[in-house]
């Protein structure tokens, strides 16, 4: 009967353990997926803000230009009328401020491309680092409830001995202590750090 009722208790434990296990996976995968989601939302903002900036970086250049064009047509105008010198002169100092203006549009360009690609090296090492914890957190979970079964078995297999050994008889007028209460008179603490 007792064997009987040891096994039922097993596989009872078993069972439980089996669906503990499954609600942590279900957890963990559940974690993954809407880490994932984030993660694609941030990528799509940074790609959206990424496309406006160089929308409006085009636009400002494009402007930019005509009105450095315009500009330079006006000068250029100017000083035919005055004098080829003079023109010559104000065409080459144009020409020099446009490669400026250029080499800066480029060299901020760059910088957005490099922070933009910065960003997103960030958010993979970080997302990289949350699922290890998630990982190490559910590895932890699992051995503290493997731990718990083993614990709870043990501690049933010694209910049974407790209860197949008849107790010894003492004569000292003290209250008697049943045997349950001898049976769970350790108790077993298991402190993990994460």
């Amino acid at each position: 009967m007792d064997s009987h009722v040891h096994g039922n208790k097993r596989a009872e434990y078993d069972r439980l353990l089996r669906e503990a296990r499954r609600e942590i996976d279900a957890k963990v995968q559940h974690e993954r997926d809407e880490m994932d989601r984030a993660l694609k939302q941030e990528r799509a903002y940074v790609d959206r803000m990424l496309k406006d900036e160089r929308v409006d970086i085009s636009q400002k250049i494009k402007q930019m230009r005509e009105e450095m064009e315009k500009k330079l047509n006006q000068d250029h105008e100017a000083m035919e009328k005055k004098f080829q010198l003079a023109y010559k002169e104000m065409h080459l100092k144009l020409q020099k401020d446009r490669k400026v203006v250029d080499g800066l549009i480029q060299t901020e360009r760059v910088n957005m491309d490099v922070n933009v690609l910065q960003a997103r090296a960030n958010m993979d090492i970080r997302l990289q680092q949350e699922c290890k914890d998630m990982d190490y957190k559910a590895m932890v979970e699992q051995v503290m409830m493997e731990g718990k079964m083993l614990e709870d078995r043990a501690m049933f297999q010694s209910h049974v001995q407790c209860h197949s050994t008849k107790p010894q008889e003492h004569v000292f007028s003290t209250p008697r202590v049943s045997t349950l209460q001898r049976c769970y008179s350790v108790t077993i603490t298991t402190d993990i750090v994460y």
